[in-house]
């Protein structure tokens, strides 16, 4: 299984411009460009209650995969996860 999401930077120099972003920029430009900015206010909140890339991991490993590992990207904005069943 490969699982790409959005994640929380785990270095403070970028968590706190990607909280920042994430609340205010993205929903807006989101909004903007797809003419619906309701369908872009749920994604800051989402992504903050949306496991860390650790725990997800964790949770993969519980869920009976093996082989679990991810890799942040992008400063840790997103994290790729793989497993295998």
């Amino acid at each position: 299984m490969a699982i790409l999401e959005f994640s929380q930077p785990p270095h403070r120099a970028i968590a706190g411009p990607y909280r920042f972003f994430s609340r205010f920029v993205l929903p807006r430009v989101g909004g903007l460009i797809s003419g619906v900015p309701e369908a872009y206010s749920y994604l800051p909140e989402s992504i903050q209650k949306f496991p860390g890339a650790e725990d997800l991991a964790q949770q993969m490993r519980e869920a009976g995969f093996s082989s679990v590992d991810f890799e942040r990207l992008m400063g840790g904005l997103v994290a790729l996860h793989l497993g295998r069943k």
